[in-house]
């Protein structure tokens, strides 16, 4: 069963154990006898330091001196850990700028550029007792970090424990042969040699499954009979269950070709599809074809508004959360105001409400618990009394629909309501309109968060992928608008990015325009067009050092991005 920090569980990787590893850290600078500071990543190592006249590179380094930190976490090991068949991975998702991970100070893995994951194996040098985790970061070249991506460990931490005969991470790749007939072809990456295992299954349905073997990587051709091809109008999905002794992987996808070439233009399994949008190039043309002058500044024109989609929290309240952000809420507490026994109470929408006095719990004032402040210590939060966690009087619990209360329904997950709801939509309105609101949530991979958990509790990504499931419903389906997504893959798992790029999509083909700034390959190979700024950071940068596609990128030697698309691209075309 695979752990995430949310409790939630993840389709695939039945086999592995994936939990956060982001408190308990200490920091101070390199080399030094300064006190540790205790801290939670992610964090800015140089969001304390002080600006020095000093400071080589002046204003274009923010004023800021360049040190070097030691990041270090302690945690302990009992024989009988160290003795089970697994073997232990720490992932960082970015260290700035050149990284080192040591494990009981031994070398575990170096990178010299930041930006991407820092992943490597803990279990050859894991002992009984006390284990001490470090990490370099050298930042003493770069201060102008402080301005960019942060210092140290910018991104989450996160500990994996897989079988010790496992599928590496990152590593399994389906592709569409063809369609006629159709045709996938599963490769990947194996810890040692072995027989890896792939079915396609339709549902719970098996369609086709061989067997193939792995010499450390391996690769398959299965014929799928009776596939239905993905398209815009019908996105039609298998799963892939992919086993290697006692891993198992399992990963969703669809059957297509797409291609582009100056005769037919875009393909989609072999037919012709108007594009809605076009990539401006620099002579504002389309794939060669000329535009006015001013196309540009029509376009500009044409945008209604911008909006930054940030990590800031959805709400100031502890009451706000994900239902009533989308407004899903204002339905679900409609539905349950028309049952017989509110209307014979006279307990209308508004007795369903945590926010307003009437139906809550006024000891809590509808948040379940109750704070104590403690003078020298952390505050206490206490269930309420009064009303037992459950954040309504108890004349508004009484009321039910198909069983459930409203309290009942808050504690949810969004895929738990979806369904709920859904066997009710084609009869009620209401129960349709609640679905159509919550689909954008499960949409965007945050099908496993209950429908009333507090705003606090989301993490900076979970914040932005609510506020960008607001932006999928009906009520903005206009286009016009510019979303500015600032690092949207940060805390995503890598399972999800897929689901991020579906809900992109569905914006562009509303008409909206996005722009992201982003260091993940698989959103980068995705985009449209890239700039790309550089080579490095501070002095050594800020200038452009590449615009156009993706494929062009991977030609330009003086980019970063360029070289970790091409060793992708080599990668792909070696597993193939």
């Amino acid at each position: 069963m695979l752990c995430c920090p949310q409790g939630r569980q993840e389709k695939g990787e039945k086999s592995m154990k994936k939990e956060a590893w982001n408190e308990g850290w200490l920091v101070r600078h390199l080399n030094t006898n300064d006190a540790w500071q205790q801290i939670t990543l992610p964090y800015d190592c140089m969001i304390h330091e002080q600006r020095s006249d000093d400071a080589e590179g002046g204003c274009n380094n923010g004023w800021f001196m360049g040190y070097d930190y030691e990041l270090m976490k302690r945690f302990r090991c009992s024989d009988m850990q160290l003795k089970r068949r697994i073997r232990t991975y720490l992932e960082l998702e970015a260290v700035y700028r050149q990284g080192e991970v040591y494990c009981n100070d031994q070398l575990v893995v170096k990178r010299d550029n930041g930006y991407l994951n820092l992943t490597g194996e803990l279990t050859p040098y894991l002992r009984e007792g006390e284990n001490t985790v470090r990490v370099i970061a050298h930042n003493a070249q770069m201060p102008s970090a402080r301005w960019y991506t942060g210092a140290g460990i910018y991104r989450p931490a996160w500990w994996y424990e897989v079988p010790k005969k496992h599928i590496l991470l990152h590593s399994l790749r389906i592709k569409t042969i063809s369609i006629s007939p159709a045709k996938v072809q599963v490769s990947g990456q194996t810890s040692e040699a072995g027989t890896v295992t792939v079915e396609i299954l339709d549902g719970t349905k098996s369609m086709t499954a061989g067997k193939t073997q792995s010499d450390g990587t391996f690769s398959i051709v299965l014929d799928v009979p009776n596939a239905v091809c993905w398209d815009t109008e019908h996105p039609q999905c298998y799963d892939c269950r992919v086993c290697f002794e006692e891993d198992v992987w399992q990963e969703w996808f669809g059957i297509r070709t797409i291609s582009c070439d100056a005769k037919n233009g875009f393909c989609l399994n072999g037919q012709r599809v108007l594009l809605r949008g076009a990539c401006i190039h620099h002579d504002n043309g389309l794939l060669g074809a000329a535009e006015y002058p001013d196309a540009v500044e029509r376009k500009v024109q044409l945008l209604k508004s911008v909006e930054m989609v940030d990590q800031n929290p959805i709400g100031k309240s502890s009451r706000s959360n994900p239902v009533t952000y989308i407004k899903a809420y204002d339905e679900i507490r409609k539905l349950f105001s028309d049952q017989p026994y509110a209307q014979h109470n006279g307990l209308g929408a508004s007795a369903f409400s945590f926010n307003i006095a009437g139906g809550r719990c006024e000891e809590c004032q509808g948040e379940g618990m109750i704070k104590v402040s403690m003078q020298f210590m952390a505050d206490v939060e206490l269930v309420c009394e009064a009303c037992g966690g459950r954040r309504f009087r108890d004349e508004v619990l009484e009321v039910k629909y198909r069983g459930k209360s409203i309290y009942d329904v808050l504690e949810m997950t969004v895929d738990d309501a979806i369904a709920f709801f859904g066997e009710e939509s084609k009869k009620n309105a209401t129960c349709r309109r609640i679905v159509e609101r919550l689909q954008p949530l499960q949409g965007v991979g945050l099908g496993y968060i209950k429908l009333g958990q507090s705003s606090s509790t989301l993490s900076g990504g979970e914040s932005q992928r609510v506020k960008l499931a607001s932006f999928l419903t009906k009520d903005s389906a206009q286009g016009g608008v510019m979303f500015i997504f600032d690092e949207p893959t940060t805390g995503l798992h890598f399972h999800d990015i897929s689901k991020l790029l579906a809900a992109f999509n569905a914006l562009i083909q509303r008409g909206h325009t996005i722009v992201v700034v982003e260091h993940n390959m698989d959103i980068i190979k995705c985009a449209d067009w890239i700039v790309d700024l550089g080579p490095e950071a501070g002095t050594a940068g800020g200038r452009v050092v590449f615009e156009g596609t993706p494929r062009e990128l991977e030609k330009c030697t003086e980019s970063h991005t360029g070289k970790f698309l091409r060793m992708r691209a080599k990668i792909m075309k070696n597993e193939k």
